[in-house]
């Protein structure tokens, strides 16, 4: 599986190909989070791409220090990481959620110090198939954004059918 197919050139994380051909389809996932950068259009406008894509790295590689090893995240688009966590209690979810969060936040990068960075994250725990769950975690990613830096947990069985 670590073939380049399944790589993001630049971050070195899986990526979306990955997400759709080895876990969209699973099921009996214990949690599932959507993670957008904050204002990541600001970054690649004011600074250009090249800082756009350290920053990506730089993040990428925040969240995976913030992981244990059976978890796995994806660079999903532009600047949006999934996290699909097998085996995990919702309070340790919450814990890890929160820990990425912060840690993205007290990220400083070396190259443009000035540039202060968050994360909007929805997080569902399940269990449930990881597309279903997706697709809550990206409905509570946007409730997130709306306060930004934020974290938005909620169990699978209370949302709404959608």
């Amino acid at each position: 599986h670590n073939s380049k197919l399944y790589m993001d050139p630049v971050t070195g994380i899986r990526n979306r190909r990955y997400y759709d051909e080895q876990l969209s389809g699973l099921w009996n996932i214990q949690g599932v989070a959507l993670i957008d950068v904050d204002n990541f259009k600001n970054i690649n406008d004011c600074y250009g791409h090249l800082t756009g894509d350290m920053a990506l790295r730089l993040i990428s590689k925040t969240i995976y220090s913030c992981l244990r090893k059976t978890d796995v995240v994806v660079r999903y688009g532009g600047d949006e990481f999934v996290i699909v966590f097998q085996h995990i209690p919702k309070q340790v979810l919450e814990q890890k959620l929160e820990e990425i969060r912060l840690a993205v936040h007290h990220l400083v990068m070396e190259e443009c110090p000035k540039i202060r960075f968050s994360v909007s994250i929805g997080g569902v725990f399940g269990p449930g198939k990881t597309n279903a769950m997706l697709r809550y975690a990206d409905r509570l990613m946007y409730q997130a954004k709306a306060e930004k830096n934020y974290v938005v947990v909620q169990n699978m069985e209370n949302r709404k059918n959608s």
